[in-house]
């Protein structure tokens, strides 16, 4: 079990310039992660539960607690989230392949930048700029995301580490990213998880609302 805590937006379009830049400023390393494409199971009307297959795994994710709004900048809110998954691998390619020709799972690209960040017991947040893998801290999420040919992005800061430890490690790095004039504008209606923004898609989707 992996637990995490959680604040996600998604925003229809591409990356806009001033978000890239953002993103890209100051020390530290950017993950560039190969383009892949994650199938989700979809699930009307829950928001608290995700299913994926992703790279021979099974993922299952399950929101646990409260959630709230919080205001990390004077631009920038979000709601909160706690989750715990869980992975398993798939028995095959096969079984996968199989799996994802029903209906009811839909394939989401991702387009995927990270930047690492370790906490310490000081709660100093660490801008990292090797390799290293952190026991505990955040990471930075920039995602270009296409779903049914149409495109969105997604900010994510994802914390890890001890259950206890990572709303701090959340709160402490939103602290560290979201400073400065050039932060960008991150609004409550846009933020949620995986599961809810799929589930407002599948609502479009059946009203015929889908926009070109």
């Amino acid at each position: 079990m992996y637990p995490t805590a959680e604040v996600r937006w998604f925003i229809r379009g591409t990356i806009p310039p001033e978000v890239d830049a953002w993103f890209r400023r100051g020390p530290g390393r950017v993950n560039k992660e190969p383009v892949r494409t994650d199938r989700y199971l979809q699930l009307r009307g829950s928001e608290g539960l995700n299913v994926k297959m992703r790279e021979g795994l099974i993922e299952i994710k399950q929101r646990v607690g409260p959630v709230d709004v919080v205001r990390f900048h004077e631009r920038v809110r979000g709601l909160v989230e706690q989750w715990r998954k869980w992975r398993f691998q798939l028995a095959g390619p096969d079984a996968a392949r199989s799996e994802t020709d029903a209906f009811s799972w839909v394939a989401v690209r991702k387009d995927r930048r990270l930047r690492t960040y370790r906490v310490t017991g000081e709660k100093e947040v660490v801008v990292l700029s090797d390799a290293e893998v952190p026991a505990s801290g955040c990471e930075l999420e920039l995602t270009a995301v296409r779903m049914a040919g149409r495109a969105w992005w997604t900010v994510a800061l994802e914390a890890f580490g001890d259950t206890s430890a990572l709303r701090d490690n959340l709160f402490f790095t939103a602290q560290h990213v979201f400073h400065g004039d050039d932060t960008p504008a991150f609004k409550a209606a846009d933020s949620r998880g995986y599961a809810a923004w799929l589930d407002v898609m599948a609502g479009q989707e059946d009203k015929g609302s889908w926009e070109d």
